[in-house]
């Protein structure tokens, strides 16, 4: 025997040594994927406002068995079914697709990728150790005139590889010898449909005519303040001059514009949120020009100016709207308080 093949005999011993005893071959394909996002509204469709949908590739490797050695490969072909849109019936939403969240490397039609050789697998941070659950990330586009419902791909990913634990020598792996094909589909389903506005409602008893503001109780003739919540959960403002609220005041009991029985000197108020909401509102008494209006006929008319401790002109308020000015930013709140009086 030659000394080349001593040589190249003990080059294959020492990485059959070094290699990792037990590991089985761990690469695996799922053959089924879904990912839904949403709902979103349509106006933030149109403004591409909509975040990218992180879901799995369908591929997962034992990390043991990743690495960039020369011979290993893992080769992916994308392939769109609607050709990189999302469908509703002749509705249409573009996208795009990305195999990083940096989204450095996109999926075109039929494009193949090859993890193990251009530092995707490095890039992922699916090496030294780490967990090695190959993602893929849909971005949704911009689109108008979208109707409410689902917007749904399909995606194929055809799966190639081969993975050796160690190294190849002579041709032939040193270590653990993964190789096979598989086809993952995932289903990408977008949902658009209104996101109004939300209130949310609470009143506190804070003064009543045995105990003062003390320990106030809910007695005939005690007073109370009720809060309204507002919050925008678009990710798009809400118009400016389109909010308009309106609130009807409970039987057996009537707005009370002399206060709540604490001394505060705040009769209607407003406090904006956090983040902040870009809207303002102002309440002046027997004011026609600030921001909230009253009604005595439920609603069809916005003229009554109730007087303040008038018992009789605030009891026959049936109807409070506020109108908030401005555009309410996306994901922002504010809250409004009113007094009123159990009768």
């Amino acid at each position: 025997m030659t000394r080349l093949h001593w040589v190249q005999r003990l080059a294959m011993a020492v990485l059959l040594a070094t290699a990792l005893p037990g590991v089985a071959a761990a690469c695996t394909v799922t053959s089924k994927v879904t990912a839904a996002a949403g709902p979103y509204s349509s106006a933030a469709v149109a403004a591409a406002k909509v975040p990218a949908i992180a879901t799995q590739a369908g591929f997962t490797c034992a990390a043991s068995i990743l690495n960039l050695f020369g011979g290993n490969y893992l080769k992916a072909t994308f392939t769109s079914l609607n050709g990189l849109t999302l469908k509703n019936g002749s509705r249409t939403l573009p996208y795009t697709a990305f195999a990083d969240s940096g989204s450095t490397v996109q999926w075109t039609q039929g494009k193949q990728v090859d993890y193990a050789q251009n530092n995707l697998l490095n890039v992922l941070g699916l090496l030294g150790g780490s967990g090695a659950t190959l993602p893929l990330y849909v971005k949704p586009g911009s689109a108008t005139g979208l109707t409410d419902g689902d917007y749904v791909d399909k995606i194929t990913i055809a799966w190639d590889w081969q993975m050796c634990s160690v190294a190849f020598v002579l041709g032939n792996c040193a270590g653990t010898l993964d190789k096979g094909t598989g086809t993952s589909e995932i289903t990408v389903t977008v949902t658009v449909a209104r996101q109004d506005m939300t209130i949310a409602l609470t009143s506190v008893t804070t003064w009543d005519p045995v105990n003062g503001a003390g320990r106030p109780l809910a007695l005939p003739g005690s007073k109370g303040r009720t809060s309204l919540v507002v919050r925008n959960p678009d990710l798009v403002s809400l118009d400016d001059g389109s909010i308009a609220l309106v609130y009807q005041v409970p039987a057996k009991t009537s707005v009370a514009l002399d206060g709540d029985g604490t001394g505060s000197a705040t009769i209607v108020g407003y406090t904006d949120g956090s983040p902040t909401s870009g809207t303002t509102m102002t309440y002046t008494a027997g004011s026609s020009t600030d921001d909230v209006d009253f009604s005595a006929d439920n609603a069809a008319s916005w003229t009554y100016a109730p007087v303040a401790g008038n018992r009789t002109s605030e009891a026959a308020v049936t109807h409070i709207r506020f109108r908030p000015r401005g555009a309410m930013r996306p994901g922002s709140s504010f809250t409004l308080s009113f007094p009123y009086l159990v009768r």
